[in-house]
């Protein structure tokens, strides 16, 4: 009998890890090499926001950004993610997959997925445990699995 390869994809807005698992009897182990972290804000952005004078009178204000660059890295963030899954799937490295995120992050994640990693999706948690230790996300899939 064939043994699958489920690879699950434990992630937050800032950091993931792919962790995989020969068969539902067996533990998860890290896959090297997919372990990602998102830069701190304040390596993204400037220190001061530019300002700028009043039309009319003395005053001056900071003038805002027209887009949160966070929330825009974090959705760059997912598409890393997504591409990572594509590689890992054309390179038969896993059969199925599971994603064990918090909602905003399967959010931004969802839409980047291709079709063809959709097709071996099969469980999202709703869950943030990207800093958990593996052994708490073993119980957590365990737990979850149906019977």
């Amino acid at each position: 009998m064939k043994h699958t390869k489920t690879w699950v994809l434990v992630a937050d807005a800032g950091s993931a890890r792919v962790l995989e698992q020969s068969s539902p009897k067996e533990g998860l182990t890290l896959v090297e090499g997919l372990e990602h972290q998102l830069p701190k804000s304040s390596d993204m952005v400037r220190d001061s926001l530019p300002r700028t004078f009043d039309s009319v009178g003395p005053g001056r204000h900071a003038i805002a950004p027209k887009h949160d660059p966070h929330r825009a890295e974090k959705k760059n963030f997912a598409k890393e993610l997504a591409h990572t899954l594509d590689v890992g799937l054309s390179k038969k490295a896993y059969d199925h997959l599971i994603i064990i995120a918090p909602p905003q992050m399967i959010g931004d994640l969802r839409p980047e997925l291709s079709d063809a990693v959709r097709s071996h999706l099969k469980q999202e948690l709703l869950l943030d445990l990207a800093s958990a230790p593996i052994s708490e996300i073993a119980k957590r899939l365990a737990e979850a699995r149906p019977a």
